[in-house]
This record gives C-alpha cells, sequence and structure tokens, in this order.
C-alpha cells in the first residue's frame, strides 16, 4: 500500500507517484489491486 512508503520527507503524493512507478516499471515484479487505497502487489512470475 501507498501507506507503507514512509520516509522521512516523502509525502502522500510521493508514496503514490512511487507505488505507480514499480507497478508500470518492467523491471519491478508487482501490478496495482487496488486504487483506494491505493495498493501494489508482487507478482509471482515476471510476465503478468
Amino acid at each position: 500500500m501507498a501507506a507503507d512508503v514512509e520516509w522521512p520527507g516523502v509525502t502522500g503524493r510521493r508514496r503514490h507517484m512511487l507505488v505507480h512507478h514499480f507497478a508500470e516499471h518492467p523491471a519491478f515484479p508487482c501490478r496495482l489491486v487496488g486504487r483506494q487505497p491505493l495498493c501494489a502487489r508482487k507478482r509471482e512470475d515476471r510476465d503478468g
């Protein structure tokens, strides 16, 4: 979840950008599974 990306100086908007980046970038095996709240989940395989 975006709330799990808690680092000093990382605002809520930046947390959401990080989650979207990880979910959309082909190098990271994850996908979006929810938007309210924003949540990504690791995939078992890199194909989808």
